[in-house]
């Protein structure tokens, strides 16, 4: 139960979408230590990226997260680095999710198109600041949700249970997770 969250932080992220960016971060985090399933178990990693792809959280227990901000935004969207630095990290790791947050799309298409086909999250989800920008991601994520519908407490509940959700085009993002069936012998 790892959640992984990229971040854009490229030029066209600065000032006001940055801002809605740390507050859909701050929602997710909050969401996690809300729930009773993932309170002890899951932990977050926050890989932010931009011209380059740096690890400012590395997978931590959410009661121990202590994620600082800084709205510092430059440079080209480099997302296939975030992606090749969050597939290193997940390769041991089962039952992984993955959040990218975004307004535009890659500026390394080449590395981005390589790194996507390696992904192997258990849920890929696509927080899109400018759904006219988003087709480039169906590849990797039918999950592709727009800034003005996301919840975070709904998403959160989803991943690790309740009902499937439908995203604004009528489709189903997530199934029900399976029973648990208890046998006393």
């Amino acid at each position: 139960m790892n959640i992984f969250i990229l971040v854009d932080k490229s030029g066209s992220m600065d000032g006001e979408p940055i801002q809605k960016v740390y507050g859909f971060i701050d929602g997710i985090l909050n969401s996690l230590k809300c729930n009773s399933v993932t309170l002890d178990v899951a932990e977050v990693c926050i890989i932010e990226y931009g011209l380059d792809a740096v690890m400012t959280l590395p997978l931590t227990k959410i009661k121990e997260i202590c994620y600082l901000q800084d709205a510092t935004c430059s440079g080209p969207k480099n997302l296939g680095l975030a992606l090749e630095l969050a597939n290193k990290s997940v390769q041991e790791i089962p039952e992984s999710s993955l959040f990218i947050i975004t307004k535009g799309k890659p500026s390394d298409p080449m590395l981005y198109n390589v790194e996507s086909s390696k992904c192997r999250f258990e849920n890929i989800y696509i927080l899109h600041g400018n759904m006219e920008k988003s087709a480039i991601y169906k590849d990797l994520s039918k999950r592709i949700i727009s800034w003005d519908i996301f919840n975070s407490e709904t998403i959160i509940q989803k991943i690790y249970g309740g009902q499937a959700i439908i995203d604004s085009e009528g489709n189903e993002l997530l199934q029900a997770p399976p029973s648990i069936i208890e046998l006393t012998i």
